[in-house]
C-alpha cells in the first residue's frame, strides 16, 4: 500500500470544503496529489458529485473516480471501496451521476476474482443497494464459491431494507435461488427469505416460500438434510408451518433422521407455546428410536432425553439417560457420542455455548439478568458500559448474568476490557467476581438465530414495552412457571440500545413481560436495575 498517512485527513478536509462552498476544480489538484488511489478515488467522487461544475465535466471526474478505484490492488479494499462509492451515489440528487457510479461500481466488482475479496464487495455494496442493483448482487453472490450463503444473506437482507421489495422482486429471488444447483445453500437461503417475509408482515408471501423450502428438502441426504429442516424449524413462527416440517419427519424412511427431525419439532412446538403437542411428537419420536440401528440407537436415546428434559419432563429424560449410556457402554465410539450429546463431557450438551467459560450450570438457584446485544458491529465501549452497570446489580440481588450475541467469544478479554475501561462497581470488581465464580456467561445469538435451547439458563421471558397478549405475564407468573422449567428459575432479558430485542428473539421466545404497567420504554440503565429488584424480589418471596 501506498505511504498515504495524511491522505484520510486530506480526504475529509476536501470533503469539508465542499461543504462551505468551494469550487470543485480549485480542489482537484489536491485530490490528485494524494497516494493512495483508495482516497484519491473517494475524494473525485466528492468533488464529481458536490463541485458545481458542468455535467460533462463532473462525469469526467467520476470516470476518473472509477478508474482510481480500479486500481487498489488490495481485493477486499477495492471490494469495501466500491460500496463506500455506491453509498456516495445514492445521497447524490442527480440520477445520471448515480446512474454512472452505480455500472461503473458494478462492473468493478464483476472483474474481482472469487473469494474474499468479492465477499467483501459484495456485502459493501449490499448496504447501498436497492431492489434491481440488489438482485445483479445476488446473482454475483451465488457465483461466489465458499462464499454463498454468508453473501446471499447479505443481498437478501439488504433487499428488504426500509419498505421491501414488490411481489414482483420477491418472485424474481426465488427464480435466481431456484437457477442454482439443488444443495444446502439454495435451501438455507430459501429459509431466510422467508424469515424476512415473515418479519415483514408478507404473510401469504411467507408462506409460499416456507413451502418451496420445505420442498428442496427432497434433494438433501443425511446431514445436510438434518442441518437445513432445523434451520427451517428453528425459524418456524406458526405451528401450520411446523405442520409441514412434520409430514416431512412422519414420513422419512430413516428412523435416525427421523427421530432427530421429530425431536427438533418438539422443541419448536414448544417454543411456539403448544406444549402438549410438543410432548406428543416427542413421544413418536421415542417409539421410532426401537427401529434405529444398535450403533446408533444410544445417541438417538440421548437426544430425546435432553428434549423430553427441555420440555420439564425430568424423570423420563432421566430414565432415557441412563439407558443411553448403558446402550453404549460396550462401544468406546458410542459413548462418547452419548457422552456428547448428553453434555457429560466438558464444553459441550444441549444448549453449552461453544466456549471455554461456559458454567455447567450458573447457579441453578439464582434467577438470570440477561442482556441481548442489539447493536452491529465489533466490540465497544457500550458493550463495556453495559457489562459494568449490570455486574454490581447481579451480585447485589443474587443474580447470574447472560451476555447473548455479544461480539466476542473471550470472556476473560471481555471482563479484562470492561475493568480497565469502567470505574462503576468499585473499578469493576464485581466483573471479576461474576466471572471467577462461574456466574457469567456467553450465549451465541444473532438477530436471524436466537438461541433455541433455554435449559441450561432458565425460562426465558423477554422484556418489552409492547408485549404479545397471548405471551405476556407478569414477574409473579414468571417465576411460577420457572418452577416446571429445567432450570427451576428466570432468564429475564432485555435488549441494549434504543432498538429493543430483535424480532425473531421476540417471536421466538414463549413469554413476554412488560416493566412499567404503562407501555413506556426505559433507558437501558433504568431498565437494568427495575429488573434486577423485581428478580432479587420475586427470588426472596419464592423462598
Amino acid at each position: 500500500m501506498p505511504n498515504s498517512v495524511g491522505d484520510p485527513q486530506n480526504c475529509r478536509s476536501i470533503s469539508r470544503e465542499l461543504k462551505r462552498g468551494r469550487k470543485g476544480e480549485e480542489l482537484l489538484g489536491s485530490a490528485r496529489s494524494m497516494k493512495d488511489p483508495y482516497y484519491r478515488s473517494i475524494a473525485l467522487v466528492e468533488i464529481g458529485l458536490k463541485g458545481s461544475m458542468h455535467e460533462d465535466r463532473a462525469g469526467h471526474i467520476l470516470e476518473e473516480a472509477l478508474k482510481e478505484a480500479s486500481s487498489v490492488t488490495s481485493e477486499w479494499r477495492r471490494g469495501e471501496l466500491l460500496g463506500e462509492i455506491l453509498h456516495q451515489a445514492n445521497r447524490s440528487e442527480d440520477p445520471r451521476k448515480n446512474a454512472q457510479l452505480t455500472r461503473g461500481s458494478l462492473d468493478l466488482l464483476r472483474a474481482i476474482p472469487s473469494g474474499h475479496g468479492l465477499s467483501e464487495g459484495i456485502k459493501a455494496c449490499a448496504k447501498s443497494a436497492d431492489a434491481v442493483l440488489g438482485m445483479e448482487l445476488l446473482v454475483l453472490a451465488l457465483d461466489n464459491r465458499g462464499f454463498e450463503l454468508e453473501n446471499g444473506k447479505s443481498v437478501i437482507k439488504a433487499i428488504f431494507r426500509d419498505k421491501g421489495p414488490s411481489p414482483e422482486t420477491v418472485e424474481a429471488m426465488e427464480r435466481t435461488l431456484e437457477r442454482r444447483r439443488g444443495d444446502l445453500t439454495r435451501t438455507l437461503l430459501f429459509s431466510y427469505l422467508f424469515l424476512q417475509l415473515d418479519q415483514a408482515s408478507r404473510g401469504e408471501e411467507a408462506k409460499r416460500t416456507f413451502r418451496s423450502a420445505v420442498s428442496l428438502l427432497s434433494e438433501l441426504k443425511d446431514q445436510e438434510l438434518l442441518q437445513a429442516f432445523n434451520d427451517l424449524a428453528r425459524k418456524a413462527s406458526s405451528v401450520e408451518c411446523l405442520d409441514h416440517l412434520l409430514e416431512i419427519a412422519s414420513s422419512e424412511g430413516d428412523p435416525y433422521v427421523s427421530v432427530k427431525m421429530l425431536s427438533v419439532i418438539s422443541d419448536s412446538m414448544d417454543r411456539l407455546g403448544e406444549g402438549e403437542r410438543a410432548h406428543t411428537v416427542l413421544m413418536s419420536a421415542l417409539e421410532r428410536t426401537s427401529l434405529v440401528p444398535m450403533e446408533r440407537r444410544g445417541e438417538v436415546l440421548a437426544s430425546c432425553s435432553n428434549a423430553f428434559r427441555r420440555l420439564g419432563d425430568g424423570k423420563r429424560a432421566d430414565e432415557l439417560s441412563q439407558k443411553a449410556q448403558e446402550m453404549a457402554e460396550s462401544d468406546d465410539a458410542a459413548s462418547r457420542k452419548v457422552k456428547r450429546v448428553l453434555g457429560l463431557e466438558k464444553g459441550t450438551g444441549p444448549g453449552a455455548a461453544p466456549r471455554e467459560n461456559a458454567p455447567k450450570s450458573v447457579g441453578r438457584k439464582n434467577h438470570v439478568l440477561a442482556l441481548c446485544d442489539t447493536y452491529e458491529g465489533r466490540l465497544g465501549p457500550v458493550h463495556l458500559r453495559a457489562l459494568a452497570r449490570a455486574a454490581p446489580l447481579c451480585w447485589a440481588y443474587s443474580l447470574d448474568l447472560a451476555l447473548i450475541g455479544f461480539p466476542t467469544n473471550d470472556m476473560k478479554r471481555l471482563a479484562d476490557l470492561s475493568v480497565n475501561e469502567t470505574s462503576v462497581g468499585e473499578e469493576g470488581k464485581y466483573i471479576r467476581m461474576l466471572a471467577e465464580k462461574g456466574r457469567m456467561v456467553l450465549v451465541p445469538c444473532s438477530k436471524d438465530a436466537p438461541p433455541s435451547v433455554w435449559s441450561g439458563l432458565g425460562l426465558p421471558v423477554a422484556t418489552t414495552p409492547h408485549p404479545d397478549n397471548l405471551k405476556a405475564l407478569d414477574m409473579k407468573g414468571a417465576v411460577n412457571r420457572a418452577l416446571s422449567h429445567p432450570s427451576g428459575r428466570v432468564c429475564l432479558i432485555m435488549g441494549l440500545g434504543k432498538r429493543g430485542l430483535p424480532p425473531s428473539l421476540l417471536r421466538s421466545v414463549p413469554h413476554h413481560l412488560e416493566l412499567t404497567g404503562s407501555n413506556i420504554s426505559l433507558e437501558t440503565a433504568t431498565a437494568m436495575g427495575i429488573m434486577a429488584y423485581m428478580l432479587y424480589l420475586s427470588t426472596d418471596m419464592d423462598d
